[in-house]
């Protein structure tokens, strides 16, 4: 049995799939990756120049969605429609939902508008990735978005473009990001005669790939924790 690191099978699957790829930000349930990759001077083929991951704090992923959410007592389903609206933002922490907490709940007192503590929210996230993620290193464009919090929060999309200063056409977003790692890492990462044979399991469930048919047509729900298993 063969095992491929899921940072190292998605760039690679990134690779595959744009021609033209800067940085990718993935954000899921409790960790937060992110990947940059450098254009060969001499062939123009792209590489991976280095990749960052959360460490055991799950600040600025879907867990502080969560989080935020409980406080403001929305469900998280209808988070996304509440930011939308928000007009003002606020200086909250990103690096943890407890601090957050603790900066949410005094203006909540005051009487500052769900509204606006939810895009906060959004601009907290965007921050603690931009800042406290990339560590300095330059986010080139075009940047795809992955993950489930930024597929189901188009809101908080909007916000990394705004505070990276995108254009739309350095905006990279798959047709199924939440599951764009798992769908195309089979493809990406395994021989040929090992495609087809590759198992995404996911809470016990297991969906078999075939190279015919590269794409989930039913759609799962997204976990924090991905396998890829390969039985060579």
């Amino acid at each position: 049995c063969c095992y491929i690191q899921e940072v190292v099978a998605n760039s690679i699957a990134l690779q595959k799939e744009y021609d033209n790829v800067g940085t990718a930000i993935e954000l899921g349930g409790q960790d937060a990756k992110m990947i940059f990759f450098k254009e060969s001077e001499t062939d123009h083929m792209r590489s991976v120049s280095d990749m960052r991951m959360n460490g055991s704090c799950a600040g600025g992923t879907g867990a502080f969605i969560d989080e935020i959410a409980s406080v403001l007592k929305v469900p998280v389903e209808e988070f996304n429609a509440l930011a939308v609206k928000g007009e003002h933002v606020y200086d909250i922490s990103g690096r943890c939902g407890v601090y957050a907490k603790t900066d949410i709940q005094p203006l909540l007192n005051q009487g500052a508008a769900k509204e606006d503590l939810a895009l906060s929210a959004f601009h907290a996230i965007a921050k603690q990735t931009i800042g406290g993620l990339a560590q300095g290193l330059t986010i080139k464009p075009p940047v795809v978005f992955e993950g489930g919090p930024l597929t189901f929060n188009p809101t908080l999309i909007r916000v990394f473009t705004e505070r990276l200063y995108l254009s739309k056409e350095e905006i990279l977003c798959p047709e199924y990001p939440e599951l764009l790692f798992v769908i195309l890492q089979p493809f990406g990462c395994l021989p040929n005669h090992v495609v087809g044979r590759g198992i995404v399991k996911n809470s016990g469930k297991c969906i078999r790939m075939h190279r015919s048919s590269p794409w989930i047509m039913t759609r799962i729900s997204v976990s924090p924790i991905w396998r890829i298993v390969c039985r060579c």
